[in-house]
């Protein structure tokens, strides 16, 4: 291989300039005195005189040719750089010397790189020796199965006699020594290319060791102990390099937050918090919640000498409602809030000092109806479980003397504010027609919510095969009138999966919960209709009935319950079920309320903070402006984050007819987000509001642990063969790799600047031009 380098006085990038200037000013100079003369002596004679200038300047620039041939085959040697964020902390080398402040990731930086031709680095003094490849690595193989190092350094690439210098950006959120390595032991026995993980042109030679620079922190991938063992059956030792101290540096943060995902203006705000305090015992700092910029909660605290701890917090609701309310018709406004700590002392670690968390305010409570014209023990005991939740807004008619003194509806506006209503069977069967019709457009265009609690004491539904009522979820067995005696209930397989349903996790030990339930006494012989689905179900002694069933209709739910004797399962353990299972059918049935809504849509993106790589669901509402369900119309959630669109997401109509659309959004990395519909044909002001959600960082594993890991570096470099050292003794690794060197690269330079033929050419151009000189009788 062969090349011309300049290493003189000037760099080329200035004798360029420099001698096109010289040359031209000689040659106009000369032409002067020249132009007389015949051609084409005339312009001859000054190019031969600036010629010669520029082979002298040029001389200058110290041009030198040179070859370079190995001798023997080089030793691959792979470079490998942590460059997570734990190499960012900036701490002393020893500690002893408190004033050097460089980062773990600057002083390996350093040692590799070259600050002159006289202090030559790591890298320029091994380069003659080895084939080098240098590889910054940090977290594990991506979605698209790349791998972790990408080689950014090759000592045969990079032939030039410069100053190698390098730069690394520690930016990696993890770090995955093993899988590092493991990338090595796969590129050397397949023959691949470490850089694409494609098949090379021709096959190289193995890594015949691996020089490893890191802090030993390991938290992600593959184990490196495992991986050390295969390296040891492939015998490439590895020399690992430490770098930072292994105390743990004085360090206090913020790891975790819990609270709940919403709260009303009466509520108490509480929750934990979990605060690393790596401070020697008795230091002092401080936990500030901020809410819109003002302290709502604020804690000093003193350190006692544990890596962690976890504190309580309490904050009235009123301190973080904003005054303002949102001028769209919303349930509730978010609350958004930053925990921070303030620390006096010197601080390891800046990133983990703040942490961003959000909630929802609820500015209105669900709003519910009980309504039975009888007031039996069932509606009164539900009245009661309502009455106590302070997530409900209750209404009640029960008896005879409050639906003679209070009937309902009145109009159709008395149902548009409800979210559910819950009413006996008979309560049902006594309206008009009218009314008929304001509790279907209740709940097929509203989206209400409608539980029907029957029984087999009274008389069978008459509202059945009305017009108006097309969407109950049963028809009467007219052969079978007599009520049902039931052993027992059953759940069905359409209501495992239902929260609803659910009072045990384990869905054996649910589905015999249910089982042991007291059966009603009394229950109604019905059957599903169409479209219908049996969540619930009694057992006789010879068939099954459905107990509880439920259908979709419009944008709404129906449930029908066959029996009115839940409140039986008070028994001995008075609202353990009882409540929680109203409280949870009850949820179920209403349409949930959506963050933003106008007259025509309604959005809603769930919970206001998703854990990272959490799915989130983006639902919607439809409505023409007759208020009538939008159906087959093709919308997109649109996901912005900062103005920018992050992700288009077709939203799928849940069932035919209903207007109600959602999807899940995935892959999202964590930030803020806002989402925002789009809807052909829809008006544009029907479109203008948007809701927004906060996808919280994957657990900071990388900076929980900052102190340097010797003990995994050393386990490492014991296992393959190799040796461990100290950044202080980095040098004596050159001692080890000599062992392994099989090749070197010679070189020989021929200094043209100062070689006979340089010096003759420039001779030559200046004697021709005295002899023409001559000849055109200038002499």
């Amino acid at each position: 291989m062969s090349r011309l380098e300049f290493n003189g006085l000037l760099p080329v990038w200035l004798l360029v300039p420099l001698s096109l200037v010289g040359m031209a000013f000689v040659w106009w100079w000369y032409y002067r005195e020249s132009r007389f003369a015949r051609a084409p002596l005339n312009w001859i004679l000054p190019t031969l005189r600036a010629a010669a200038l520029g082979g002298i300047l040029w001389m200058l620039a110290g041009p030198a040719w040179v070859r370079e041939w190995v001798s023997g085959e080089l030793s691959r040697i792979a470079v490998l750089v942590d460059t997570s964020a734990s190499m960012e902390l900036k701490e002393s080398q020893t500690a002893q010397n408190m004033s050097a402040q460089d980062s773990r990731l600057e002083r390996a930086t350093r040692w590799l790189s070259s600050s002159s031709d006289k202090q030559a680095g790591w890298l320029d003094q091994q380069r003659s020796r080895f084939h080098l490849r240098l590889f910054p690595f940090s977290d594990a193989a991506d979605t698209q199965g790349e791998s972790i190092a990408q080689s950014i350094w090759d000592s045969t690439v990079e032939r030039s006699t410069k100053p190698t210098r390098v730069e690394f950006n520690a930016n990696g959120s993890k770090t995955a020594i093993g899988e590092a390595l493991a990338s090595v032991l796969r590129s050397g026995n397949s023959g691949e290319s470490l850089d694409s993980g494609e098949p090379s042109t021709a096959p190289e030679k193995p890594y015949a060791a691996v020089v490893l620079l890191s802090d030993g922190q390991s938290n992600s991938g593959e184990s490196p102990s495992t991986v050390a063992q295969r390296f040891a059956q492939a015998s490439i030792p590895v020399f690992a390099i430490g770098f930072g101290r292994e105390a743990e540096p004085d360090d206090v943060g913020i790891l975790a937050v819990e609270h709940s995902q919403s709260m009303f203006r009466a509520d108490s705000f509480q929750g934990t918090a979990t605060i690393k305090q790596q401070l020697p015992a008795g230091r002092q700092y401080r936990i500030d919640i901020r809410s819109n910029g003002q302290i709502v909660w604020s804690k000093s605290l003193e350190s006692d000498g544990t890596p962690s701890r976890r504190i309580e917090y309490r904050i009235a609701g009123e301190k973080l409602f904003a005054a303002q309310q949102s001028a769209l018709r919303s349930k509730a406004i978010p609350l958004d809030l930053q925990f921070e700590v303030v620390y006096e002392g010197q601080d390891a670690s800046a990133q983990n000092d703040r942490f961003e968390s959000s909630l929802w305010g609820v500015i209105r409570k669900n709003r519910v109806l009980v309504m039975d014209r009888r007031g039996r023990w069932e509606s009164r005991y539900i009245k009661n479980a309502f009455g106590r939740d302070t997530a409900w807004d209750l209404k009640s008619i029960l008896g005879p003397d409050e639906v003679e003194s209070n009937p309902f509806p009145k109009t159709r506006e008395e149902l548009i504010g409800l979210d559910l209503i819950i009413m006996a069977a008979d309560s049902l069967s006594a309206m008009n027609e009218t009314q008929l019709r304001w509790v279907s457009d209740y709940v097929a265009d509203l989206g209400g919510g409608l539980i029907l609690i029957d029984s087999g004491r009274d008389k069978p539904l008459s509202v059945l095969g009305n017009k108006e009522v097309d969407w109950l979820p049963i028809a009467i067995l007219e052969d079978e009138t007599a009520p049902l005696t039931l052993t027992n209930l059953n759940l069905e397989p359409a209501a495992v999966e239902q929260r609803a349903f659910a009072f045990e996790q384990d869905t054996g030990e649910n589905r015999r919960l249910w089982e042991a339930f007291p059966a009603p006494r009394s229950a109604r012989r019905v059957r599903s209709a169409p479209g219908a689905e049996v969540m619930v179900s009694g057992k006789t002694e010879n068939e099954q009935y459905p107990m509880i069933v439920t259908r979709r209709s419009g944008q709404g739910r129906v449930v029908y319950l066959a029996n009115d004797e839940t409140w039986r399962w008070r028994y001995n353990v008075a609202d353990l079920y009882h409540q929680r299972f109203w409280n949870q059918l009850a949820q179920w049935s209403m349409q949930p309320p959506y963050a933003v809504e106008n007259d025509y849509v309604g959005l809603d993106a769930g919970e206001r903070v998703y854990d990272f790589g959490k799915q989130i669901s983006i639902r919607a509402r439809l409505r023409n402006a007759q208020q009538e369900p939008m159906s087959g119309v093709r919308a997109i959630a649109v996901i912005e984050q900062n103005g920018v669109r992050v992700q288009s997401l077709p939203l799928v109509e849940e069932s035919e007819g209903s207007g109600m659309v959602s999807g899940l959004a995935t892959g999202l990395l964590a930030g803020r987000y806002q989402v925002r519909l789009e809807v052909p044909g829809m008006p544009t002001e029907a479109l203008d509001l948007e809701t927004e959600f906060i996808v919280h960082p994957p657990q900071d594993l990388e900076m929980e642990v900052l102190a340097s890991n010797r003990e995994v570096l050393e386990q490492i470099a014991k296992t393959t063969g190799g040796k461990y050292y100290d950044e202080s003794q980095a040098d004596r690794v050159n001692e080890s790799l000599q062992a392994l060197r099989t090749g070197k690269i010679e070189q020989s330079r021929t200094l043209l600047w100062q070689s006979y033929p340089w010096f003759l050419a420039v001779m030559t151009l200046l004697a021709l031009e005295w002899y023409l000189r001559k000849r055109a009788g200038f002499i």
